[in-house]
């Protein structure tokens, strides 16, 4: 069953927690990292997941098939190693406050738990789904959230303890359909999840969906706002998810005050995932089947350039100390995936 999501994989990245940006990828005068083969003769499921640790330096890149995680230093790009994992590992997240990197492994329903300082694997977290995806991290209350991408009767987003690593409870949301992206804007502890459904809203403080935004599923299709990314400006207390599929692909622009849409950017093709640079408040939005970054100013909520990637690009972090971004890329040429570095 899992083989079918293949193709929407390599296009519906994850929203990780933290902030993100993104620059043109030639002329910038830095050494890139890749492109550098992520999988082993074409991932099954391309893999969605690349994080920064500003603790360490050091950017963490999901391998897909070859069940590892590799890690690459900040500065100079170069391989510093790779971690091995559960069965295709996607999303990753970090904690930077307790320097604890999470990864979903799809296809074994766990989460790998490494220590940011050794590089080692301390847990593997079971009962969190079947397929666990996205996932986000609040470093205030140190919970984990992860969600299930495939179709669940009941449970799909998964709360974990992240001392303890291990689950306080399950709840359902978008009616138990497929999750896209997770963000947690840590300054209300709200959780945002994007699903098939729509936006939902999740109470941090007592686990419970407070808000939805969109028609939810209907009959046997997507909601007209199935929304796939999702990230959140702190700052501006501002949220933005990419609507696409069965409805305008656009990205909905969120008061996280009032939970209500203050304003929609079109799209030139179906969004996925976003990231937010919460200094200057700019949106960027991967745009996969285009090969390109729609960049977006947050104060006028406009689409104010366009930014051309190798390849069809899954996911992106921000190292905001050097003002370098890390780009993960399907190459669909070799059938692989590949992560870069260029300069903000």
């Amino acid at each position: 069953m899992k083989s079918s999501f293949s193709s929407t994989l390599r296009v519906i990245a994850v929203a990780l927690i933290g902030v993100a940006s993104l620059a043109v990828m030639v002329g910038c005068g830095v050494a890139p990292a890749g492109p550098v083969p992520t999988a082993e003769n074409g991932a099954t499921y391309s893999p969605l997941g690349v994080a920064f640790n500003p603790t360490t330096n050091l950017y963490y890149v999901a391998n897909g098939a070859t069940k590892s995680v590799s890690v690459y230093d900040g500065s100079s790009n170069s391989l510093k190693g790779t971690i091995a994992t559960g069965t295709d590992p996607m999303a990753v997240a970090i904690n930077a406050t307790t320097n604890t990197i999470y990864v979903t492994n799809y296809s074994d329903g766990t989460l790998t738990v490494i220590n940011g300082a050794t590089n080692a694997v301390t847990a593997t977290v079971s009962n969190i789904g079947d397929s666990p995806y996205a996932i986000a991290v609040d470093p205030i209350t140190n919970r984990v959230y992860v969600a299930d991408w495939l179709s669940q009767p009941t449970n799909n987003l998964y709360v974990l303890d992240g001392t303890k690593n291990s689950v306080i409870t399950g709840l359902q949301v978008g009616g138990g359909e497929y999750v896209g992206g997770l963000a947690v804007n840590t300054v209300t502890n709200t959780i945002y999840a994007s699903t098939f459904g729509g936006l939902f809203v999740v109470n941090g403080s007592t686990n419970t969906v407070t808000t939805s935004l969109g028609d939810g599923i209907t009959g046997t299709e997507e909601s007209p706002y199935a929304a796939h990314g999702v990230a959140v400006d702190e700052t501006t207390n501002t949220v933005y998810a990419s609507f696409a599929q069965y409805g305008p692909s656009e990205i909905a622009v969120v008061n996280g005050a009032t939970n209500a849409v203050i304003g929609t950017i079109p799209m030139s093709s179906e969004p996925s995932s976003i990231a937010v640079d919460t200094l200057t408040h700019v949106v960027y939005v991967v745009l996969p089947d285009t090969a390109t970054i729609s960049v977006i100013n947050g104060s006028t909520m406009a689409v104010s350039g366009s930014l051309t990637i190798s390849g069809n690009p899954t996911s992106l972090a921000l190292n905001p100390t050097a003002r370098l971004v890390y780009v993960q890329a399907y190459q669909p040429t070799v059938a692989l995936t590949a992560v870069s570095a260029v300069q903000m």
